[in-house]
């Protein structure tokens, strides 16, 4: 019985693979460019903090009741325009942010026209209603527009920043876990994972396909020359059997990854972050000195904008400095700090109401210190965040236990064996079972019964041991590996193959490496592009394997990113993809780190 055996071949000592998803990330000292055009760039948690406060912010000046509500009715319309035309970016352009930052131009452009969508709906509805006058739009609207940009952009980099330092906090977990798995019972606990994955992919892939597999014993048995029913339930067990579960694998692996809560990040912010003075009151002038004008005139309206200024300049400073000298309690400074700053705000309204005669509702305040808290909250979420994250890495790494290595161990151990076992399902069984089909086809029209009876033995077996159809364990060249995977598109199309001789020098892990990233273009070339013939390039070059693919299909499709994308990531491989000219085929590009021992 051939030995059952998953995704990694090589005869070494086992241990932790790196976690596909961290080896995905960007670097975590990227530029703001990158963060800014991220995979937070547009994200549903940032519309769910956005939208309620969009239309909270539109009834803030609301006179009455009835207007109150027609505004509410305005936010929400203005909120679905700037959704849609956001969800269509997430769609087209945007589409594959997590793996290629969106220029920050683009990023910058869409920006503007977001904010415009909603607060252009705002007004032309607002108008049309009556509930808001012509000469008013430039006071209430040109700083409801700059706060808008704003926010998206701040509240882009508050969410990227804390997904990176949870990054980087795993990071530190799994140098633990490599350390707990190097001994004998690290490798026995590696070799119980995936034995356990493999055996339910074993009994699912079994037990859906047990009456296809009766069908192949009797041919085999009566040596009938009638296959061409199995064939077609070949390629339908590919589809409906192997595809899914591969992709269900994969589901599974993620949701060992999760993302930190917004909560998570606002405790970060209350302990770790100082205040932002000079932050905080450009965007209090922005957004104050038009209404402070126009209600008290030039003089009055400037002076006191500026006393506000230093007010902030000054609290925020002596907050500050009290954070530094008492360290252990800021978080009760910080919140204390976020009361004072609001107090002006309740202190100051009925002045206001004295001076210009019109009445400030409990809501208006309630709107204006969510605000105001806002605005503290986002710009304090920048400076000094390379220290924090350290000092914040640092606590972590006195505090991680010995349970919480073993918990997590079992969990990035148990998300690897997943996601490798849905990588050779949807590769190397699907595309086999594909082959079993076609063969059997032409080896009946030919009255070949040998070459069937082959087929449908080799198509048995992939049903019943899906987790054997790999490379056998045992060093091999680079060569070798990619004969072994090209071999079984014999009869499906044309590959042609043309490998740099000092390729066959690098690491048996290089060797697979690279096998199943041409096996996974080969896959995409022949089930979403349609290609008839694919040329490969194997180079080596001073620290990677360059892979070059062309094929003759019908060339890229829009979507998102998919398995193959998240194997040329677990490679921590570079990759690009190009439609040639004229819409007929296509060229991979991907580059593979080599092993240490490969490019020494």
């Amino acid at each position: 019985m051939r030995a059952m055996h998953g995704f990694s071949w090589c005869a070494s000592i086992p241990s932790l693979p790196a976690n596909p998803f961290t080896m995905s990330s960007p670097d975590p000292e990227a530029t703001i460019a990158a963060r800014l055009g991220g995979p937070w760039a547009i994200s549903w948690q940032g519309f769910a903090i956005t939208a309620p406060l969009a239309v909270l912010i539109l009834m803030v000046a609301s006179a009455s009741l009835t207007d109150t509500l027609t505004w509410s009715f305005i936010g929400l319309i203005a909120v679905a325009v700037g959704g849609s035309g956001t969800y269509v970016m997430h769609r087209t352009l945007f589409r594959n942010r997590a793996l290629h930052p969106v220029p920050l131009h683009r990023v910058i452009i869409w920006s503007l026209i977001a904010s415009g969508l909603y607060v252009g709906t705002a007004v032309v509805l607002g108008v049309w209603w009556g509930v808001l006058a012509p000469d008013a739009i430039p006071i209430q609207f040109i700083p409801l527009y700059v706060v808008t940009v704003s926010w998206g952009l701040l509240l882009t980099l508050v969410m990227d920043s804390q997904w990176r330092f949870r990054r980087q906090r795993e990071a530190l977990v799994q140098q633990a876990v490599q350390q707990q798995l190097a001994g004998v019972q690290g490798l026995q606990f590696l070799r119980d994972v995936r034995d356990s994955v493999r055996r339910e992919v074993h009994e699912h892939i079994l037990e859906s396909n047990q009456p296809l597999i009766e069908r192949i014993d009797a041919l085999v048995a009566s040596g009938e020359s009638d296959v061409g029913a199995l064939a077609d339930e070949l390629r339908a067990s590919a589809e409906s059997t192997v595809r899914p579960l591969s992709h269900e694998l994969e589901r599974r692996a993620r949701q060992s990854h999760r993302l930190p809560g917004l909560l998570t990040a606002l405790g970060n912010i209350v302990r770790y972050q100082p205040f932002r003075p000079v932050a905080v009151s450009v965007v209090y002038a922005i957004t104050t000195t038009p209404t402070e004008v126009s209600d008290f005139g030039m003089t009055i309206g400037l002076g006191a904008l500026l006393a506000t200024v230093a007010f902030i300049f000054s609290i925020m400073s002596a907050l500050n400095a009290a954070m530094t000298h008492w360290p252990d309690a800021h978080a009760r400074i910080f919140i204390a700090g976020l009361v004072l700053l609001q107090l002006p705000t309740v202190l100051l309204s009925p002045l206001r109401t004295q001076l210009t005669g019109e009445r400030i509702t409990a809501s208006d305040l309630l709107v204006s210190i969510t605000f105001g808290t806002f605005i503290v909250l986002a710009t304090s979420a920048f400076g000094s965040w390379n220290r924090s994250r350290r000092q914040m890495l640092a606590d972590f790494r006195r505090e991680v236990d010995v349970d919480t290595i073993s918990t997590m161990a079992r969990s990035h151990v148990l998300s690897e064996a997943t996601m490798d076992a849905a990588l050779v399902l949807h590769g190397t069984v699907q595309s086999q079972l594909y082959a079993c089909a076609m063969s059997i086809e032409t080896a009946a029209r030919r009255g070949d019964l040998v070459e069937v009876n082959r087929s449908l033995v080799h198509a048995r077996a992939l049903l019943e041991y899906p987790e054997a159809s790999g490379l056998e364990i045992g060093h091999v060249t680079l060569s070798e590996a990619v004969t072994a995977q090209v071999k079984q598109w014999r009869g499906l199309l044309e590959v042609l193959v043309e490998i740099d001789p000092r390729c066959d020098a690098v690491a048996c892990t290089d060797a697979t490496h690279v096998a199943h990233v041409i096996e996974e273009a080969i896959a995409n070339a022949f089930h979403h592009g349609t290609a008839d013939r694919v040329m490969i390039r194997v180079e080596a070059g001073e620290s990677t394997l360059v892979v070059t693919v062309k094929d003759d299909g019908r060339g890229p499709t829009r979507g998102l990113a998919g398995l193959g994308s998240r194997l040329f990531a677990k490679f921590d491989a570079q990759w690009s993809l190009k439609g040639l000219e004229g819409g007929q085929g296509a060229v991979l590009k991907v580059e593979v780190p080599m092993a240490r021992e490969s490019s020494a």
